[in-house]
């Protein structure tokens, strides 16, 4: 696959270099985690955290605020990195390449949350832990297994 992705990186260098994206992990106060329908690629519909492309000059934090509130309307505040997930997508046209930090974020005000971006989401949900929606895209089975796995740790 090296190989390949080499043949294909050589011409076209400029638009094949890792992008930086973000995810936010939003719990309510019941427990219950934010997830987004993804409508478009990559991983179109999968269930997903809320979140996406870090833009020029902007902080991940920035971007975990803005894409959150732009996706669904709410207020959050990023508290610390969760885990980071690479995400390979060699198959598409050109293929991706993106390194996203999950983030931990609490809701600042009302957890009313909208789908404020129609055409980019087909739907969203909150989601007790052992309940979740199929298929989850990869960041979100990821952020799962860390806060379980913390979970599992502080009980011990």
């Amino acid at each position: 696959m090296r190989q390949r992705l080499r043949e294909v990186v050589m011409p076209m260098s400029s638009e094949l270099r890792p992008r930086v994206g973000c995810g936010a992990f939003i719990q309510r106060a019941d427990g219950h985690l934010l997830l987004v329908l993804r409508g478009r690629a990559p991983e179109q519909g999968h269930w997903g955290l809320p979140g996406g492309k870090v833009d020029w000059m902007e902080t991940v934090e920035a971007t975990v605020v803005r894409e959150v509130l732009e996706e669904t309307g709410l207020q959050v505040h990023p508290q610390r990195v969760l885990c980071v997930v690479s995400h390979f997508e060699p198959d598409m046209d050109p293929p991706q390449h993106w390194v996203a930090p999950v983030y931990l974020a609490s809701i600042q005000g009302p957890e009313h949350a909208e789908l404020c971006e129609p055409e980019v989401l087909l739907e969203l949900g909150w989601f007790a832990l052992d309940a979740l929606p199929t298929p989850l895209t990869r960041s979100a089975m990821q952020a799962v297994r860390h806060v379980q796995a913390e979970r599992a740790a502080t009980r011990e």
